[in-house]
């Protein structure tokens, strides 16, 4: 993947590390055409946590020397905080 995730995010209702499990498509050039959150305990995080992940990046999964479409689905980490 050549970009990541943003380490903290600000929400007004959750705070903490908490793992949400992500879908993503991922189109024969690299880019993200697809991304569902699950298991967000908010929805203003799941937005931003979805917009975050439409600007990843990967180098293209190849088959047989062919760039290809994949679906993948993961459990990832992030850190929340209230705002100031």
């Amino acid at each position: 993947m050549a970009c990541s995730l943003e380490p903290v995010f600000i929400d007004d209702k959750v705070q903490g590390r908490i793992t949400v499990h992500v879908v993503l498509q991922v189109g024969t050039d690299g880019t993200v055409e697809m991304a569902n959150v699950e298991k967000s305990p908010s929805d203003a995080l799941t937005q931003k946590i979805h917009d975050q992940m439409m600007t990843w990046l990967f180098e293209p999964p190849t088959k047989e020397g062919q760039p290809i479409r994949i679906k993948t689905e993961s459990d990832i980490a992030v850190n929340v905080i209230h705002p100031k």
